[in-house]
């Protein structure tokens, strides 16, 4: 027994069979095509940024390259060291900027020392050990710049004594004199 299809159902299937027929080729063969294509783009796009990118990288690496290379000698690692090329140098240095604080701030530096020099690493540690005189004020100064400037200096040891008052029977907390014993020390470059 056979089944007649009637005529306007042959006339669809006959319009119908060669549109899923281009449908499926499509599927099939093109829409892949296409989806590859647009991927390579996309890969592309995204190479294309990162070779723009490496190459900034590249030249602000070579611009680098020229600037350390341009730096002195011992540059910015010497920075926080105490400058001289001999313990001799560097103690008359730390020396020095502790006389300068001391009369920038209106004290009286007493005496000064320096004691014998340390090896520590790569470094030499020289120390120096001093007394001063001045008011509270000024010592709060002289000690915040000895820590806070370069080169890099430390209060290893600090002993205050309030001097007893010439004259006047009461003076503010902040003209108090003061006696001030003290050890500071700082680092020259060592031999490498």
């Amino acid at each position: 027994m056979t089944t007649t299809l009637s005529l306007p159902v042959r006339r669809a299937i006959a319009l119908a069979l060669p549109l899923v027929l281009v449908m499926a080729a499509y599927s099939a063969i093109v829409k892949p095509v296409l989806h590859s294509v647009a991927a390579d783009r996309a890969d592309r796009a995204e190479l294309t940024d990162a070779l723009n990118r490496y190459q900034q990288r590249a030249e602000r690496l070579s611009a680098l390259e020229k600037e350390i290379t341009a730096l002195p000698q011992g540059g910015a690692q010497a920075e926080g060291y105490l400058p001289g090329d001999s313990e001799a140098l560097a103690g008359a240095a730390l020396q020095e900027r502790l006389k300068t604080l001391v009369a920038q701030w209106h004290g009286q530096l007493t005496s000064i020392q320096l004691m014998p020099a340390k090896a520590e690493g790569k470094a030499l540690r020289l120390a120096a050990r001093g007394e001063i005189t001045l008011n509270t004020n000024a010592l709060l100064h002289v000690l915040y710049a000895i820590e806070s400037q370069t080169p890099y200096l430390f209060v290893d040891t600090l002993t205050i004594h309030a001097m007893a008052p010439s004259g006047r029977a009461a003076q503010a907390e902040a003209d108090v004199p003061l006696s001030v014993q003290f050890d500071v020390s700082g680092y020259m470059r060592g031999a490498e």
